[in-house]
């Protein structure tokens, strides 16, 4: 697997793009839901569906980082609130949910 560094401006700029992508969503979302599973214990069913379940964690977890409004979506700022450790659960859950930085690596290209 092909290791990249990027900044943060290209980390928001991906982020924003992927949200943004309908293709990707699926993807994302599964990464959110198997990451949510192993930090709360919770049992969501992981299938790229964005539900109320899956959106109260999502809130759960921004009201715990302090950011507002906790809106349950999934975005740079809730991405970028993450710690080490949870970032790299993160990673670990898109990578077994379906690598998106193959889809991605054109924006690095530039």
């Amino acid at each position: 697997m092909k290791k990249l560094i990027i900044n943060e401006q290209q980390m928001k700029m991906v982020i924003d793009h992927l949200i943004t992508e309908q293709e990707d969503m699926t993807t994302i979302i599964k990464g959110v839901q198997c990451f949510l599973n192993k930090k709360y214990k919770a049992n969501l069913i992981v299938d790229g569906k964005t539900g109320p379940n899956t959106s109260k964690l999502i809130q759960k977890l921004q009201t715990e980082k302090n950011i507002y409004p906790a809106d349950g979506v999934w975005g740079y700022e809730t991405v970028s609130s993450l710690n080490k450790m949870e970032l790299s659960t993160f990673k670990q859950c898109m990578a077994d949910n379906g690598d998106i930085f193959d889809k991605i690596g054109h924006f690095f290209d530039r």
